[in-house]
């Protein structure tokens, strides 16, 4: 078809023409994400008809678990905020051991708080000798990942050394967000989800995520707030939560969740333990393994190369880490011991097979009845920075774990389908929006406009009211159907267009800083960005040092990322933005070790190392 033709159509078509071919992808995606919510409302049913208590473990089901509260502790809110959340946990009453620990990502930003937590924790009156609360943390600050790792590997130090009975030594690993203050009974509640045999496999869930919501005294203040746009921010993010973190987070739609919420979730604590190291193992596993897999080659061993790699926590560290560890979760087995299998499928049959029994046994559970209350940003700058790292931080982890997800088909095919579809919807927003101006008769174009946010009123009206409703807080939460008018409104600014705007600078600009992790965590992490325009401009730079010095030779390097004797890390001068520093050339590297991958990692507490051998252990050459 000529340009002309395709000029033509547009000038003459109407709205209908135009919006006909691009709502099916639309209807389809409905379909995948919300067709479940049938088989909700008959769970819901079946509930109250039994009347069923909130389930308790047996004794022998009560193991130990370990529960980290990272934070940056910047300031006495977080300070509060922290201590608020450990007597949350305390007060959550697991009638198993359980040990807590303050995870500080930079103590040496505020000595004096971490001094003062430290002093906090010991005084703490414990309840009962199971329960245990430990402060630790590393200088500077390195990522909350990181911080995570460092808590993990103080707690298998003192378990090691004798600090902690082995008969406490943790099982199961849950993540709390330091803002956030747990429902009662939620710790035991995801224990017991996690533990439940799947009917179809025998096994437990590999991973379990909280329904997370926004706390009444948060989003409602009164109705002179609610004129506020902070009031307005916190009661549509508040709607959004109950339908999109409740609702949407029940695994029982077509196409499976793949991603935990990062304010409360579990999982087995040896996952958490080996994603160090299996962050360094991805980066070992090359195209050639992949190709010999296909003729029947086995794949690398991850056990095998954990006795020689050291862990790269840098590598775990970034946007969407909490969507790393629940795919890395997805991608394992536990075996009747408990201890989990994080080996590739022998052979690409072998992970059709997996793939297709995890599809109807979900490794990935929800459970409603567990809850988290957590704030959220008030400010319109606020909330468009975290919206366009949580809504491009799939991209990213689908770019760093690649080499994973080609031979684990549990995760990938679903985390790929999800990405082809997003990006997909989005590509035809943005194709509508620019055809808007061309097409015949725009007053019957922004008719239709109208129709079809009716549409999308009236069915997050309903959601909204059977998300209530599911929930049993109508009666509580009724106020939050003030915030129908505006969420069309809401959704475009903090959903969509933060998505076309992080995802055009991801992909095709120069990457985008959220601030979620510092520069030379993510350099020594090993990971990149898509960033079209830096590698362009990158090789733009060094073909013009080329002619006129003829001291760079050509290479796939020019369009890379990574440093080079002639160019720095693409993330270097990440710490200042919106100016971009210009980072030194580093010397370190020399041509011959351009195709090796970054083997360095970062310091953790020294009195940490000396507990844990593991993790001191000199990385390999």
């Amino acid at each position: 078809m000529s340009w002309s033709k395709i000029v033509w159509f547009f000038t003459n078509a109407g709205p209908i023409d135009i919006l006909g071919p691009l709502l099916l992808p639309l209807g389809i995606g409905l379909v995948l994400y919300q067709c479940n919510y049938w088989y909700i409302l008959l769970r819901a049913l079946w509930q109250r008809a039994r009347a069923d208590g909130l389930p308790r473990l047996a004794p022998e089901q009560r193991v130990p678990l370990l529960a980290t509260v990272p934070s940056l502790l910047r300031n006495r809110e977080e300070l509060e905020a922290i201590q608020a959340a450990i007597e949350s946990l305390l007060a959550n009453r697991y009638p198993g051991p359980m040990t807590i620990a303050a995870c500080v990502d930079g103590t040496s930003e505020r000595p004096e708080l971490y001094r003062e937590l430290q002093r906090w924790a010991r005084r703490l009156a414990l309840p009962s000798p199971d329960l245990r609360v430990l402060v630790t943390g590393h200088a500077p600050r390195r990522a909350k990942g990181v911080a995570i790792d460092t808590g993990v590997v103080e707690v298998a130090a003192r378990v090691a050394a004798g600090e902690i009975p082995r008969a406490h030594a943790p099982v199961v690993f849950f993540n709390v967000d330091a803002d956030s203050e747990l429902s009662p009974g939620a710790l035991e509640l995801m224990v017991h989800t996690l533990l439940r045999p799947s009917r179809l496999t025998g096994r437990p869930a590999m991973v379990v995520t909280s329904h997370v919501a926004v706390p009444k005294k948060h989003y409602w203040k009164g109705w002179r707030h609610l004129a506020s746009t902070p009031g307005i921010i916190a009661l549509s993010v508040a709607r959004e939560y109950a339908v999109s973190l409740g609702l949407g987070r029940n695994n029982s739609r077509i196409l499976p969740h793949t991603g935990a919420s990062g304010a409360l979730y579990c999982t087995w604590f040896d996952v958490i333990e080996a994603a160090p190291t299996y962050a360094r193992f991805m980066q070992t596993l090359t195209l050639r393994d992949w190709l010999r897999w296909w003729i029947g080659h086995a794949p690398p061993s991850f056990e095998a190369a954990r006795r020689r790699l050291a862990p790269l926590p840098e590598g775990v560290a970034g946007m969407g880490d909490d969507t790393w560890i629940t795919w890395l979760a997805m991608a394992a087995r536990v075996r009747d011991d408990r201890t989990v299998d994080f080996e590739l499928p022998r052979t690409p049959a072998h992970a059709a097979w997996r793939a297709l029994v995890t599809y109807f046994a979900r490794p990935f559970r929800y459970d409603a009845r567990a809850k988290i209350y957590t704030s959220t940003p008030t400010t319109v700058r606020g909330l468009f920075k975290q919206r366009m790292r949580w809504n491009v931080s799939r991209i990213w982890t689908v770019q760093r774990w690649f080499p994973g997800l080609a031979f684990a088909w549990t995760t990938g095919l679903p985390a790929m389908l999800d990405v082809v579809l997003v990006t997909g919807f989005h590509i035809l927003i943005v194709i509508g929006i620019c055809l808007m101006p061309f097409v015949k008769a725009p007053t019957m174009w922004l008719a239709t406009l109208i129709l079809i946010e009716l549409a999308m009123f009236l069915e997050r009206a309903l959601s909204t009211l059977f998300a209530l409703w599911v929930d049993r807080s109508l009666r509580e939460n009724w106020r939050l159907l003030l915030a129908l008018p505006t969420s069309g409104l809401f959704h475009f600014a903090f959903n969509i267009a933060s998505t076309i705007a992080g995802f055009t600078r991801m992909v095709f600009g120069f990457g985008f800083n959220s601030g979620f992790s510092p520069e030379g965590t993510l350099i020594l992490g090993g990971s990149s960005r898509i960033a079209i325009a830096y590698r362009l401009t990158r090789a733009l730079r060094l073909a013009v040092r080329s002619v006129v010095r003829g001291d760079v030779p050509i290479g796939w390097f020019w369009l890379g990322w990574q440093a080079t004797p002639w160019t720095a890390n693409g993330y270097a001068g990440w710490d200042a933005p919106p100016k971009r520093a210009k980072a030194r050339a580093p010397s370190a590297p020399t041509p011959a070790a351009l195709p090796a991958p970054v083997r360095a990692r970062t310091s953790v507490v020294p009195a940490i190392v000396e507990h844990a051998p593991r993790r001191s252990a000199a990385p390999p050459a």
